[in-house]
C-alpha cells in the first residue's frame, strides 16, 4: 500500500486496478466541531450539546458523519495524486458504521477497484473508501467514481 505524498497527480492511464493508498492522518478537535456545525448549519444536540449527548446512546457527543467524510476527502487530496488530474467527483455513497468523536484520529484508505474510459479526454476511476480511527476501528466505508484526465500523448 503506498503511502506518502504523490511527486505528481495520476492520470486515468496511471491508475491501476488494485492500486491501494494511504493517508496521513488527522485528530478532530473541539474547533473543527463547533466550525463545521456552523458551517453546515447542523446543530444538533447530539453534535453540540454534552449534557444532551450524555443521556443519549453513545454517552457523549459524537462527530458530522459528513465532517468525517470532508475531512478524509481532505486528506485523500494531501497524498496528491488527485490535484490536478481530477476533473469531478461523479457519484459517492457512505455507511457509518463507528462513530467519531471529538479527540479521535481519523486516517483512510483508498483502494482502485475499476476504470473505464469515457472518451478521448476522460476516464472515469471507482475506488472504496475506508475511515479508520487512532484504534483501526473502520468509522466509515463509501465509494466513489472519480471521472479523471487522460494524459495528453505526445
Amino acid at each position: 500500500m503506498k503511502q506518502s505524498i504523490s511527486s505528481h497527480c495520476l492520470y486515468f492511464q496511471e491508475y491501476e486496478v488494485g492500486a491501494s493508498f494511504r493517508t496521513g492522518a488527522r485528530t478532530i478537535t473541539e474547533a473543527d466541531l463547533m466550525l463545521f456545525s456552523t458551517l453546515s448549519g447542523d446543530m444538533n444536540p447530539l453534535h453540540m450539546d454534552e449534557e444532551f449527548a450524555k443521556n443519549w446512546h453513545y454517552g457523549k457527543r459524537v462527530c458530522h458523519g459528513m465532517l468525517v467524510v470532508s475531512y478524509a476527502v481532505g486528506l485523500i487530496n494531501k497524498v496528491g495524486y488527485v490535484d490536478g488530474s481530477t476533473i469531478a467527483l461523479r457519484q459517492t455513497s457512505w455507511q457509518f458504521r463507528t462513530p467519531v468523536f471529538p479527540g479521535d484520529t481519523i486516517w483512510a484508505t483508498v483502494d482502485v477497484k475499476n476504470k473505464r474510459k469515457l472518451s478521448d479526454e476522460a476516464g472515469l476511476v471507482s475506488s472504496e473508501i475506508k475511515v479508520f480511527n487512532q484504534n483501526e476501528e473502520l468509522c466509515a466505508i463509501g465509494d466513489w467514481n472519480m471521472m479523471v484526465a487522460l494524459r495528453k500523448e505526445d
